[in-house]
């Protein structure tokens, strides 16, 4: 009897073909996930493992940065089909009431993608504008050894 053998891999990132097809939505991460009363933001970077995120991560408290970053993405931004990769960065966006708000990232060459698991998503990115990309690699290349 002849076996199966089945091979899961990803090869870059590249747009899902599963999603709305001619999917013109726009979404404001920012209002739609409520991070306008962020204080504090955490950037945690995926162990080599893939399983889980490195604790503790890199937490940015200076006011004026977590404004600046949370600025880049308070614009309309076109929903598109989820990219298929695994994303890098976990951005926990701690909010003035205690609560947080977790968004997914990725960055590599030019593939760039946002996402998160509140209802608005619905199993779609976003391409973060290039000043958040600026800000966040900014702030990755400051704790790097």
């Amino acid at each position: 009897m002849a076996g199966l053998l089945v091979v899961l891999g990803v090869v870059g990132c590249r747009p899902s073909e599963v999603g709305p097809s001619g999917q013109a939505d726009r979404v404001n991460v920012v209002a739609a996930a409520g991070l306008g009363e962020a204080v504090a933001v955490e950037i945690q970077e995926r162990l080599p493992s893939g399983l889980d995120f490195a604790e503790p991560g890199v937490r940015l408290d200076d006011e004026d940065l977590v404004h600046e970053i949370v600025a880049a993405l308070d614009v309309d931004l076109p929903l598109q089909p989820r990219a298929r990769c695994v994303e890098r960065y976990r951005l926990r966006f701690l909010l003035t009431d205690g609560a947080f708000r977790e968004l997914l990232y990725h960055c590599a060459d030019e593939e760039a993608f946002l996402r998160g698991d509140q209802e608005f998503w619905q199993f779609m990115d976003v391409h973060p504008p290039q000043r958040f990309r600026q800000l966040i690699a900014e702030q990755l290349s400051l704790t790097e050894p």
